[in-house]
């Protein structure tokens, strides 16, 4: 995680790129008086299943996910 803004990076397999995936978070469950197991998306996912179920790796700068006549304004962090 970048220290000066919170954001997460991660480097990973080229491979990757367009697969979904899910967070597994482990919570303090007051009415369980039990730490619980949550399955979620990402909550600051740029892409996500059609059903919102599953996060999904994507690339923002490639033709192929932006609509005709849409451009891509990139900001460097």
């Amino acid at each position: 995680m970048h220290e000066n803004n919170g954001v997460w990076v991660a480097v990973g397999d080229p491979t990757w790129k367009n697969k979904y995936y899910f967070f597994s978070v482990n919570v303090w469950v007051l009415s369980d008086a039990a730490i619980d197991t949550n399955i979620t998306t990402y909550p600051y996912s740029v892409d996500i299943a059609l059903n919102g179920a599953k996060s999904r790796i994507t690339d923002l700068s490639s033709g192929e996910t932006k609509p005709d006549g849409v451009r891509c304004l990139q900001l460097g962090l």
